[in-house]
């Protein structure tokens, strides 16, 4: 819960900070929700299972040129994922549950294609972590807290394609598909799996791909 309080309070002052933005050549701005499943990649990336995970935020546009747009976006979002150890016959999951409050930068490309309005992310985003557990589970089992060092942030890169939708008056719905790809390690140091100390993990980068929609005004 506390988690979660902090991230609402983040995107509270976002969205304040969203509704008195300066004269910009802004295009539009708005709210953002979207769900993503989560995996990951990397060298120590064996047997892994993915999760689902919302994510929920603001986002705003400015126009850099006629049909490319700056679209600043900041969201809180969940990337949980399950890693299955093996041990001879049997083994276990590792439940990693993740929650960030991302900082994206993508560029916007704007194009009418076949009368319909297209668009293309293209860009950096920062995510600093909230809050990080990692879990035992044996069977169905209850879990069991697991003492793990998380980075305290990542860098990822964004891409989407998505299409734009008019409403009423002057908003717009915005839909698209997205795959964002972590730089950097989820972990900040080795952990030792229960039983398997001898091949610790490390080497994990985020991978998630969703769909998100965004409704502008």
């Amino acid at each position: 819960m506390r988690t979660v309080a902090v991230g609402l309070w983040a995107l509270l002052c976002a969205a304040s900070a969203w509704a008195q933005m300066p004269s910009l050549p802004v295009l539009e701005k708005g709210l953002r929700v979207g769900i993503g499943w989560n995996t990951f990649i990397g060298a120590d990336a064996e047997r892994i299972g993915g999760r689902l995970g919302p994510s929920i935020g603001v986002f705003a546009a400015v126009e850099l040129l006629p049909e490319i747009a700056l679209q600043p976006e900041l969201l809180y979002s969940r990337r949980t994922a399950v890693q299955e150890i093996v041990l001879g016959a049997g083994g276990y999951d590792l439940e990693y549950d993740l929650a960030y409050l991302e900082l994206g930068l993508p560029l916007r490309l704007r194009r009418e294609v076949a009368g319909y309005t297209m668009y293309g992310l293209l860009g950096p985003v920062l995510a600093l972590r909230l809050s990080g557990k990692l879990n035992q589970r044996i069977g169905g089992g209850t879990p069991i807290a697991q003492r793990a060092e998380f980075a305290t942030f990542d860098v990822r890169g964004l891409l989407a394609v998505g299409t734009e939708l008019p409403l009423r008056r002057s908003a717009r719905l915005f839909v698209d598909a997205r795959l964002g790809v972590g730089a950097l390690p989820v972990f900040a140091s080795e952990f030792k799996p229960p039983l398997r100390e001898e091949k610790p993990l490390q080497k994990l980068q985020l991978l998630s791909a969703g769909v998100s929609v965004g409704f502008g005004f």
